[in-house]
C-alpha cells in the first residue's frame, strides 16, 4: 500500500495456450485471463476489498471454433478487532454471457494474525460456484474453507530478497 494513498490495486493477467490430442481428437486452447484487484482501508481496522475479473477462452475442436467470455465481481468487507482478530463478510457474482449463466458465492469468514502479515482464516459460503481459472484468486466455491495468507509488501520483499 503506498504510504500516501489508501489503496492498493495489484492487477495480473495470464495467456494459457494448450494444444492436445486425445484419440482420434485434435484440441487447441487459448485462455486471457485478467484480474484486478484494490483494497481500501478504512479507518484503522476496516477494509474494503474490490475484484473485477474476466476471462476470454478460444477453443478449436477438429476445426469447429468455440469462444466465450466470463467475468466475475467481488466484494469483500472485513473488520479488525482485538489486535489480531479479523471477521468479514464477502460476495462475489459470476457471469458467462454466451451461456447466460449467473451464480452467486456469498459468506463469512473469520482470521487469525499467527504471525506479522500472516493470516489464518477459517469460512464458509453459504452459496457458491467453481471456476479453475479463477480459483487461485478467489474462493467462491459452496461449504467451509480454511485459508492461510501471507500479505508481501516492500519491507517484506526486501528482508527475503537480503536487499
Amino acid at each position: 500500500r503506498p504510504s500516501d494513498s489508501p489503496w492498493t490495486l495489484l492487477h495480473r493477467a495470464d495467456l494459457r495456450y494448450e494444444d492436445f490430442s486425445l484419440a482420434d481428437r485434435e484440441e487447441q486452447v487459448w485462455r486471457l485471463i485478467s484480474n484486478l484487484n484494490s483494497n481500501r482501508r478504512i479507518g484503522s481496522s476496516s477494509q474494503l476489498a474490490l475484484q473485477y475479473a474476466f476471462k476470454y477462452v478460444q477453443s478449436n475442436f477438429d476445426g469447429t471454433e468455440v469462444s466465450g467470455f466470463t467475468d466475475l465481481v467481488g466484494v469483500d468487507y472485513s473488520h479488525g478487532f482485538r489486535d489480531r482478530w479479523e471477521a468479514g463478510i464477502h460476495l462475489s457474482g459470476y457471469h458467462a454471457w454466451q451461456s447466460g449463466t449467473y451464480d452467486l458465492s456469498a459468506g463469512v469468514d473469520l482470521g487469525f494474525n499467527i504471525a506479522q502479515d500472516m493470516w489464518l482464516s477459517v469460512g464458509y459460503n453459504i452459496t457458491g460456484f467453481y471456476d479453475e481459472d479463477f480459483a487461485d484468486a478467489r474462493y467462491t466455491a459452496a461449504g467451509p474453507f480454511l485459508r492461510f495468507t501471507v500479505r508481501g509488501h516492500q519491507e517484506l520483499l526486501k528482508r527475503v530478497t537480503g536487499r
